[in-house]
C-alpha cells in the first residue's frame, strides 16, 4: 500500500496553537485529511524534509530572511514567488502629495491587516529583543513627530486597523505628516457602491480552484467583520490576471468594481474567515479550494 502524500503547513514560531484555527488553511487541512492526505503543522524548516507539498503560512507581510531558504526547496512550495504583500509592493492606486490626482482618498496601513501580524510576531522573540524593538519604535515615533512638526496621531502610528481606515474627499484634507509615515499609504478611494450600500468582493483560491464572493455594508470601508448579505459572484478576469502576474498560488484578493473596472487593493497569503461568512458559505469555499491540491498532488 502506497504512503499517503504529506502536506506540511509552516507557521511562524510566534503563532500560538489556539490561533491556528482562525486561518482558512486550518479548514483546508481538515478537508485534506478527509481526502486521505497526511497533514502536518510545523514551525521549523528542518521538519519539511519529508513533505510532498509545503504551504507557508508565515503571517508577516514581508517573509523574514530566516524563512527564505524554503523558497529554494526542491519540494513544491505554495506561493514560492510571493515574499512581499505590502500595498506598496503591488498597488496601482497609490497617491503622493504632489501628483495630479484630486479625488477621494483612503489612508491605510502598508502592511497586511493593519500591521497586527507584525506586532503579534514579536511574541516569539526573547524579552530583551522585544524591549529593544519597543524602544526603537518609540524613538522612531518621536523622530517622525519632530520631522513632520505635527502632533496628529497619524504622523507616528505604527498601523491602523482596516475597519478604522479614514476616508477623505481629497488628499488636500490628509494631514501632510501622513505621507511621511513609512507604515502608511494613501490610495485612491474607488468604492463599489449601489445606492446607500458599499460592496467588497473577495477572490479566494488554491491552485487551480477558486471562487469569489461579494459582501455588503452601509459604511464605506467594507471588511469581513462588518459585511452582510454575502453572495457568490463571478471572478473578474482582470483579478485572475493579477493573480497570475503576482505569482500567487493560494490566498485571497479583495477588490471592487468601480465604474466597470476591477480595482485590486488587498492581497493576503494567510486569509481568515470574517464574521460575515456563515457556516454554509465557509463550507462551500473550503470544499472547492481543497480540490485545488490536485495542482501538485
Amino acid at each position: 500500500m502506497s504512503k499517503a502524500p504529506t502536506i506540511a503547513i509552516l507557521f511562524d514560531k510566534s503563532t500560538r496553537d489556539d490561533d491556528i484555527q482562525m486561518y482558512r488553511i486550518w479548514h483546508l487541512a481538515n478537508a485534506w485529511r478527509e481526502q486521505g492526505f497526511r497533514v502536518e503543522i510545523v514551525r521549523n524548516l528542518s521538519e519539511l524534509e519529508e513533505a510532498d507539498l509545503v504551504v507557508p503560512q508565515i503571517d508577516i507581510s514581508v517573509i523574514p530572511e530566516e524563512y527564505r531558504p524554503l523558497l529554494k526547496l526542491s519540494t513544491p512550495v505554495v506561493n514560492r514567488s510571493v515574499v512581499d504583500i505590502r500595498k506598496s509592493a503591488f498597488s496601482q492606486y497609490l497617491v503622493s502629495p504632489d501628483d495630479d490626482y484630486d479625488g477621494p482618498v483612503i489612508v491605510k496601513s502598508d502592511c497586511n491587516c493593519g500591521g497586527g501580524p507584525e506586532r503579534r510576531a514579536l511574541r516569539g522573540n526573547p524579552l530583551h529583543k522585544r524591549i529593544t524593538q519597543k524602544v526603537h519604535a518609540s524613538l522612531r515615533a518621536l523622530g517622525q513627530i519632530t520631522a513632520s512638526r505635527s502632533l496628529n496621531h497619524l504622523a507616528y502610528v505604527n498601523g491602523i486597523k482596516p475597519i478604522n481606515y479614514p476616508v477623505y474627499e481629497s488628499k488636500s484634507q490628509v494631514p501632510r505628516a501622513v505621507f511621511a509615515n513609512p507604515v502608511l499609504v494613501v490610495e485612491k478611494f474607488l468604492p463599489e457602491q449601489e445606492g446607500d450600500h458599499y460592496y467588497l468582493r473577495s477572490y479566494a483560491f488554491f491552485g487551480n480552484e477558486g471562487c469569489a464572493v461579494r459582501t455588503r455594508a452601509s459604511c464605506p470601508v467594507v471588511k469581513g467583520a462588518v459585511g452582510s448579505d454575502i453572495e457568490f459572484v463571478p471572478v473578474d478576469a482582470a483579478i485572475i490576471a493579477a493573480r497570475e502576474e503576482l505569482g500567487f498560488d493560494y490566498g485571497k484578493f479583495d477588490y471592487t468594481i468601480h465604474n466597470g473596472e476591477a480595482i485590486l487593493f488587498d492581497t493576503n497569503t494567510t486569509p481568515t474567515f470574517g464574521k460575515a461568512y456563515p457556516d454554509a458559505v465557509r463550507s462551500k469555499i473550503v470544499s472547492q479550494l481543497s480540490r485545488g491540491v490536485s495542482t501538485w498532488l
